[in-house]
């Protein structure tokens, strides 16, 4: 007997990235002009509302220099003034969040003048790490600044502080808290003979933001400018100003504590004003009304990637025209929404299937292709895991009938489940990879004709390698077939995937975009060989930084097969089509805010 929809996944960490993709010299002082990071923190904020967090709470998660009483301290006195302090002068927008952040905590101490567990002279992340949940408990704040490394480097090494950094990220957005991550100072110790640390350990904390989209607050970059860096004598803490940290002068920004100051109350203003208010619903048109697809006009499916509302537009594959839109989940539900098309109940109407994004349940809807019902609306996995999913549609063991296959998001094993939609009974639950790879993996299906027939094929997500594995699903479970890489093997992009005939001869070819990087697209035909039929960038190598989502038209008729492109987060929401041989046929923007940074998934 099939096995009903019962399965689990433990939320824990992504493995975290072999390679740094920017040098931390090179990034700003302010992340402000960061869209994917925004994008990251939004995600995270929206995760935090879910739980109750406060926005009039911040937490410090430092060393000697986070728990020095001339940072930050100052600021959530009693006397402090904004206007003769200089603050008013210099940063007259960031005054409102310094009276929302001077509100009591608890009945305590605020934000600013709270001397926690979290913040201690001589800390690390392996030391300070077990007070974290119990500070999260008594303050519940919605953001966390982060300056960790100084005494981490004294004693142990890079590889260490990375995994015990990515840990302490994950954990703190898992919570709902955004992380401000800050590079260090530079270290004068001993003669400077830890200055080569501090860059080695600079570029962890770059690197390990990259992995997880998160803006980085480059101090290091900011006091290189100031009087001996902002060092005092020992070469090792910062330099305040001789009128006391709450002081914001241009004599008193010459010192470190004070310029650290101002940039963390204008961050927090960032964040505050950015992600830490609610957005606005963006409900639907009152005129869209459902129109059922038709066969002689095929439709594209776009929607969102994370921090925008879960509003599906289903589009004229030959003119980018949106027929109609709906909302697949509740307006504040802005993970993100993956989305494929296909038909699950029989009726010879595609329908809609949708599942979150990272940061989401892996709660999957259908919706008819007729009127918009609901058809099916279940969770794939534990309702508790918050890594999203991937969906596919498609006949995935060749019954002749349709099966909807979910894919486990990052955070979790790369799962793979496939669902018979009549009755939700769990026909192949798998998984792809090493169980302990959790990138989560993105899922395809496919009839690649010869040897192999209908398979399942899977990749992990970004933070993987680009590899790709096709499965036969036997009564006997998932048989591994053929596997080929479309990428360098030892990138880390992951890839999203696709599969149709596109070429006509019966057997569907394999289309993989770049989970992150350059908008590489790939075809390859696994029938033979994996033989690459084509390669070509979805825009200019230049244009776009992380990644392709991929779709296929199917051929119907004399019409051609033609391949769907969406840009990933960070990057100008877009549609492309193209043809075969990698030709753009057709661009759009799919509604809404043209200007807009955030990622587009895509269904065909």
């Amino acid at each position: 007997m099939p096995r009903r929809l019962a399965l689990g996944l433990a939320a824990e960490p992504l493995e975290h990235r072999d390679l740094p993709t920017v040098s931390f010299e090179s990034l700003p002082v302010l992340p402000f002009s960061d869209p994917a990071g925004l994008d990251t923190i939004r995600a995270v904020a929206t995760r935090g509302r879910e739980l109750g967090r406060n926005a009039d709470v911040f937490l410090k998660f430092g060393d000697s220099n986070t728990a020095d009483p001339n940072y930050l301290v100052p600021l959530g006195s009693p006397g402090f003034d904004a206007a003769t302090s200089g603050l008013t002068a210099i940063a007259p927008q960031a005054v409102d969040t310094l009276l929302a952040y001077q509100t009591p905590v608890g009945g305590g101490p605020n934000s600013f003048a709270r001397v926690g567990p979290t913040s201690v002279p001589g800390g690390t992340i392996l030391s300070l790490r077990p007070f974290l949940d119990g500070e999260l408990a008594a303050t519940n704040p919605a953001v966390a600044l982060v300056m960790m490394g100084t005494n981490d480097f004294v004693i142990g090494d890079s590889s260490g502080f990375r995994g015990a950094y990515t840990d302490l990220i994950r954990r703190l957005a898992d919570a709902g808290v955004v992380p401000v991550l800050s590079t260090i100072p530079d270290s004068y110790f001993n003669g400077g003979m830890n200055r080569p640390k501090v860059r080695e350990f600079n570029q962890v904390i770059a690197d390990v933001a990259d992995q997880f989209r998160l803006p980085v607050w480059n101090l290091w970059r900011a006091l290189s400018t100031l009087p001996d860096e902002g060092i005092k004598w020992d070469g090792v803490h910062l330099t305040t100003s001789p009128n006391g940290g709450g002081r914001f002068g241009p004599l008193d920004l010459q010192f470190a504590q004070n310029l650290r100051a101002l940039q963390a109350v204008q961050i927090l203003d960032w964040v505050r004003d950015n992600a830490l208010s609610p957005p606005a619903a963006a409900p639907l048109p009152a005129d869209d009304a459902w129109v059922p697809p038709a066969a002689a006009r095929p439709v594209v499916v776009a929607a969102p990637d994370a921090t925008q509302p879960p509003v599906v537009s289903v589009l004229d594959a030959a003119t980018g025209e949106t027929l109609f839109r709906f909302a697949a989940y509740a307006a504040d539900m802005t993970r993100g929404v993956r989305v494929a098309v296909g038909d699950v109940n029989g009726d010879g109407v595609s329908d809609v299937v949708t599942a979150p994004g990272p940061g989401g349940g892996p709660h999957v809807r259908a919706f008819s292709g007729v009127d918009g019902s609901v058809l099916l609306n279940f969770f794939a996995f534990e309702p508790a895991f918050r890594g999203g999913a991937s969906v596919a549609v498609g006949d995935a063991d060749g019954d002749g009938r349709t099966d909807v296959v979910v894919g486990a998001g990052p955070g979790g094993g790369p799962r793979v489940s496939v669902i018979d939609p009549a009755d939700l009974s769990v026909k192949q639950d798998f998984f792809a990879f090493d169980p302990g790879l959790r990138t989560g993996v993105e899922v395809t299906v496919g009839d690649f004709g010869r040897d192999i027939g209908p398979a399942v094929a899977a990749a992990p997500g970004r933070g993987g390698g680009p590899v790709v594995q096709l499965f036969r699903l036997t009564a006997g479970g998932a048989e591994p077939l053929t596997a080929a890489f479309a990428g360098y093997p030892d990138a880390r992009t992951g890839l999203n995937l696709a599969a149709a005939d596109l070429d006509g001869d019966g057997a569907a070819e394999l289309v993989t975009g770049a989970g992150d990087g350059e908008p590489e697209v790939r075809v390859l035909a696994p029938a033979d060989g994996w033989a690459e039929r084509q390669r070509f960038f979805a825009g200019l190598p230049t244009e776009r930084r992380r990644g392709v989502r991929v779709a296929v038209v199917p051929a119907g008729g004399e019409r051609p097969a033609v391949i769907v492109t969406g840009n990933g987060i960070g990057d100008p929401a877009a549609v492309g089509v193209f043809d075969a041989t990698g030709g753009r046929t057709l661009a759009y923007t799919p509604p809404g805010d043209g200007s807009a940074t955030y990622g587009v998934f895509v269904g065909a």
